[in-house]
């Protein structure tokens, strides 16, 4: 019985630990994202992790389901791997489709982004049956980002030939959101908070186990 509950304990701990380790990264993603900065201030944050805000434009059309056009979608396939009494979905191969546009500001001018997401908030989600593979033991998960009027884009700010552009950032990646910055923010930071409470609750839990068990 006291190994059973130094099991559980550790368990708990583990957990605890990983949840806060995903938390934090989204309690500071939200406060970077409540400052986006206007066309005039990006010219003192070249190489440097921006926010902005504004309409995009497409340098292509492309269309997903519906004939819908969007901006970007990820299509994954993937197997259902069993471990014990536990499985997971494991992507054993993605499809991307995108394009990159111009983001004008609301007070004019633009800057260009590469369109290669690493995190796409609020996504419409689409899960359905692999046809090629037996039923049950694969899916099909497909994330999409339309066409929207405004758009969120947090990412590295760099200079080129035809001016300023936006990427992926080496530790930030390239942060995509369909709703304002203030709001994008809230998302995030609730998301980092429910995270890390969770995971400082379960540490607590794994402590009081242990103590049960010794």
């Amino acid at each position: 019985m006291e190994l059973e509950l130094i099991a559980i304990a550790v368990g708990l701990a583990v957990a605890g630990v990983i949840a806060v380790c995903f938390g934090i990264p989204n309690i500071v993603q939200g406060r970077l994202l409540a400052r986006p900065l206007s066309l005039d201030q990006l010219k003192d944050h070249v190489d440097d992790l921006v926010v902005v805000f504004g309409t995009p434009e497409p340098r292509e059309e492309i269309f997903g389901r519906h004939k819908r056009q969007i901006l970007w979608q990820q299509t994954d396939r993937q197997e259902r791997v069993s471990s014990g009494r536990n499985s997971y979905w494991r992507t054993v191969r993605s499809k991307v489709k995108a394009t990159d546009f111009f983001l004008h500001f609301p007070d004019g001018g633009k800057v260009f982004v590469y369109c290669e997401p690493t995190e796409v908030q609020d996504a419409a989600r689409r899960v359905g049956g692999d046809r090629g593979f037996t039923s049950g033991s694969y899916r099909s998960l497909q994330q999409t980002l339309p066409l929207v009027r405004n758009l969120t884009v947090m990412g590295l700010l760099h200079l080129e030939e035809e001016g300023a552009a936006i990427s992926a950032h080496p530790r930030h990646g390239l942060f995509f959101s369909p709703q304002a910055p203030q709001r994008a923010a809230r998302k995030e930071l609730l998301k980092g908070w429910g995270l890390t409470v969770a995971g400082v609750l379960a540490a607590a839990s794994a402590v009081a186990l242990a103590a049960c068990g010794l």
